[in-house]
């Protein structure tokens, strides 16, 4: 799979940012893959710089990018085409499509990952709509036609783009919601629920945003000139310290505070100096919701009224513009900040054994804008889902979720939280009940464990119910970790009660529910933990046959050399297989003939018996990136950045004819230094990388004919991430990319991989040898990064089956640690004796 999608003509910009990172202008998508004959050039403002264009040659595709640069769309990659650069190919850093075996690779939205995995490691949606369930083919491109134009096409579906502009502005400086209801005596009489319009100023007049237009019905426009309206003013508050004001849409309305307005919130929560006091609307949604989900924070808030003027001093303000009193085209960008301030809270889980299955029905008494299901069509739905969890064996228990208790009280944000956050299915009409889902588990650890969404909306067929047409949740909420569903009302509903067509409900169920039943059996995870053994043999047992003797190699950073040396690994794996030979217990010298190796920092080469490239090729000229080594090794060529990683393990050939010799379980390996996913430490003239060279090493030494016939290729323990984290401005993306190359080049040679998850970090980020220092590894990045790695190995066929992952990260937050980064000697010891030597030992009986 391809990493990048081609965007083809670009553009200088109408408003270049303020950051100076950011190259001035835009990449429009084009609908094929094209490359474009000319240098990149610089542009001018509004510029447009024509290229001729031609069908990319494949290599071009492949090869690594020459360079990378930031502009106002997206991260950009830029490869040559041709030998003299007259040919240039520009990339998104950020949009995948399925490479293909043919020359033409065209972009459409069958060739878009359905997913993708954010910074958090989380699975999000990548496409700017759901899964439209619909039996009319048409209706279905309608709906997606819908939503590519809302969303601005494809690039910007991936939720990635730019925060919201912040303006920082000095003391003196004020600010104020308007609301203009009622009141002849405004130009353009506006209400501070729907349609949104504030002001901020400094003391000398200058607004925060001049949009330019200030287009006051508008409603895309939010912030207009204040000496405008400033007559509206009921009260002049002064507040003293740093202070960060914002409003947002309908603040006063459950659903679109959650999605409207404390998306923002959280954002301006997250990048403010702690001490900040937020100016917040004075409603009696933002005063609930606040306190039930950050009580804490109730201490810093100013909660003001509408045209109140709240003037700063001795203290900044800081204004954030969203650029329309909608979120939702931000995405997961946003979204990712609530989803981390409620976690940080409400952090409960819950087993699937006591997961819910929610229908959400607006019979309630509270139930406001209609949408109600038809009451026996209702009972009729519920039944039919009934006969589905029967048929695919959902064990879940069925909720029906009205929002009121048995008298029909609203139920209190502390029981809406805990029925949500056990939801494995969520199925219903859109409306505010739906926007619970913010509640649920927002850290799945799979893209199978995400909860489900069954959503009913409007569409052409029913375009009486509600305006506009497919008007729906997804496009607010899509970046909540949500494998989201919908279908759309039957024509003979009204704005009041509504119908949905069954055939598309039992096609949406078939869809959910069975093909998570099919990607479920792909679970390559199991959990280990001190004592906590079984699991995980059970587990890889089934992968590997045990009746067959094997060897093993383990391959990673320190942490690994750990567990080999500072455990009897080290003892099965070399020093007794020696003695076994040396004592003629097994096979004679005569017949297998073994040597110890023994590796050092430097010269590596020389330990595998790899020639040495004439020159050693440095990152900047490697065309690679995000790569080790970027210390030690960086300026010192064939070195380890890791000081601790010394490779031991032994090398053996057969000699003759073994056949009347008894192997009595001959079992060798040890382990090898690699710290990196994707490293240049080890150098050859044949490959660049540390990855290739070592699987290339052993197809030729240890996976000789006879070598496979006596003992199969080798079992390899394999481990990276620790020493990744710490290369500058790597991505969740870019690590899971090197792992993806590494494990590629790796399963042709090893006969099972077993990848051992990262430990997580000590509580404690600074490091005892500098004060001043902060180490990269944190314990939500290796948790995140682990739960990517799944996710990767789960979605790539060729990995199916030949691929298991040891889980510790949970297991290895409350364990004493040596230090920082490493775990006592006693958890690696725990760990080879309780469930490494037991396997090893079924391949040697």
């Amino acid at each position: 799979m391809l990493g990048q999608v081609l965007l083809g003509t670009a553009i200088g910009p109408k408003a270049i940012l303020s950051s100076a990172s950011l190259v001035p202008f835009h990449i429009i998508p084009r609908p094929n893959l094209t490359c474009m004959r000319g240098p990149f050039q610089e542009m001018k403002l509004n510029e447009i710089i024509p290229y001729t264009q031609r069908d990319c040659p494949k290599q071009c595709l492949e090869q690594q990018p020459n360079s990378t640069f930031r502009s106002q769309s997206d991260v950009v990659q830029q490869r040559y085409c041709s030998s003299d650069k007259s040919e240039t190919l520009l990339l998104s850093s950020s949009t995948p499509i399925i490479n293909s075996n043919d020359d033409d690779l065209g972009l459409t939205s069958s060739s878009l990952a359905d997913d993708y995995i954010d910074q958090d490691g989380i699975c999000v949606n990548a496409l700017p709509y759901a899964n439209m369930h619909n039996k009319d083919p048409k209706e279905v491109e309608r709906y997606q036609a819908v939503h590519i134009e809302r969303a601005g096409g494809y690039a910007p579906s991936y939720g990635e783009r730019e925060p919201p502009k912040l303006r920082i502005l000095p003391p003196g400086s004020s600010f104020a919601l308007w609301n203009c209801e009622k009141r002849t005596d405004c130009d353009s009489p506006f209400n501070s629920r729907n349609n949104i319009k504030g002001s901020a100023w400094t003391s000398d007049g200058k607004e925060a945003f001049n949009e330019q237009n200030y287009a006051d019905l508008d409603r895309r426009v939010i912030w207009v000139q204040h000496d405008r309206y400033a007559f509206l003013g009921t009260k002049n508050t002064t507040l003293k310290g740093d202070i960060a004001a914002m409003f947002g849409f309908f603040a006063e309305n459950f659903s679109h505070v959650l999605h409207d307005n404390f998306p923002l919130l959280a954002y301006l929560k997250s990048v403010v100096p702690e001490h900040t006091t937020f100016a917040l609307p004075d409603t009696k949604r933002y005063r609930e919701l606040i306190t039930f989900i950050d009580p804490s924070f109730t201490d810093r808030i100013y909660f003001y009224q509408s045209n109140e003027i709240i003037t700063v001093e001795e203290g900044t303000l800081t204004v954030a513009n969203p650029g329309g009193r909608f979120l939702g085209s931000y995405g997961n960008t946003l979204l990712r900040y609530m989803r981390h301030w409620i976690f940080d809270n409400h952090p409960e889980t819950y087993p699937n054994d006591e997961k819910y299955l929610i229908f959400y029905s607006r019979s309630g008494p509270y139930t406001h804008h209609g949408r109600k299901l038809d009451s026996q069509h209702e009972k009729n739905i519920i039944a039919l889902i009934k006969v589905n969890m029967k048929k695919y064996h959902r064990n879940e228990t069925l909720i029906v979720f009205t929002g009121n208790d048995k008298e029909g009280h609203i139920l209190p944000y502390t029981e809406q939280f805990r029925i949500f956050r056990h939801a494995s299915t969520i199925i219903g009409p859109h409306g505010s009940g739906l926007a619970n889902i913010v509640w649920t588990n927002p850290f799945p650890k799979r893209c199978q464990e995400r909860v489900q969404m069954l959503e009913f909306i409007g569409g052409t067929e029913a375009k009486q119910v509600q305006k506009p047409i497919f008007n729906g949740y997804f496009w607010v909420l899509r970046g909540m970790p949500i494998d989201w569903h919908q279908i759309t009302y039957a024509s003979n509903s009204t704005e009041q009660l509504t119908f949905v067509h069954l055939n598309d409900l039992q096609q949406a169920l078939d869809n959910m529910w069975g093909s998570k039943e099919t990607n479920s059996s792909n679970n390559i995870t199991c959990k280990w933990s001190p004592g906590q053994n079984d699991e995980c043999i059970t587990h890889i047992s089934k992968l590997i046959d045990p009746s067959v003797q094997r060897r093993w190699l383990l391959f990673g950073d320190s942490t690994v050399f750990r567990l080999f040396n500072s455990s009897s690994l080290s003892e099965v794996l070399v020093h007794s297989p020696l003695g076994k030979i040396h004592d003629q217990q097994c096979y004679r010298d005569s017949q297998l003939e073994c040597h110890r190796k023994k590796g050092s920092r430097c010269k590596l080469n020389d330990l595998f018996g790899f020639p040495y490239r004439d020159n050693w090729v440095p990152h900047n000229k490697s065309g690679l990136n995000f790569i080790g080594p970027h210390k030690y090794g960086a300026s010192n060529p064939y070195c380890t950045d890791c000081s601790g990683c010394f490779s031991d393990f032994l090398q053996c050939a057969l000699k003759g004819n073994v056949s009347s010799y008894d192997s009595c379980g001959f079992v060798y390996g040890g382990y090898i230094h690699m710290e990196y996913a994707r490293d240049i430490e080890i150098q050859t003239p044949e490959f660049l990388t540390t990855q290739e060279n070592l699987a290339a090493y052993i197809s030729t030494v240890w996976n000789t004919r006879d070598l496979i016939q006596e003992w199969r290729r080798p079992v390899c323990v394999m481990s990276a991430g620790l020493h990744d984290m710490t290369i500058k401005n790597i991505s969740t993306k870019s690590y899971v990319q090197n792992v993806n190359f590494m494990l590629d080049k790796f399963i042709p040679v090893c006969d099972h991989i077993i990848w051992l998850g990262n430990t997580s970090p000590t509580a404690s980020k600074t490091s005892s040898s500098n004060e001043n220092s902060t180490y990269k590894q944190t314990i939500p990045l290796t948790k995140s990064w682990d739960r990517a790695v799944t996710e990767m190995i789960e979605s790539e066929t060729k990995f199916t089956h030949k691929i298991s992952f040891i889980d510790v990260h949970e297991s290895s937050l409350t364990y004493p640690h040596a230090d920082y980064i490493h775990m006592t000697r006693d958890w690696y010891e725990k760990l080879a004796s309780g469930l490494f030597l037991p396997l090893i030992r079924l391949s040697s009986t």
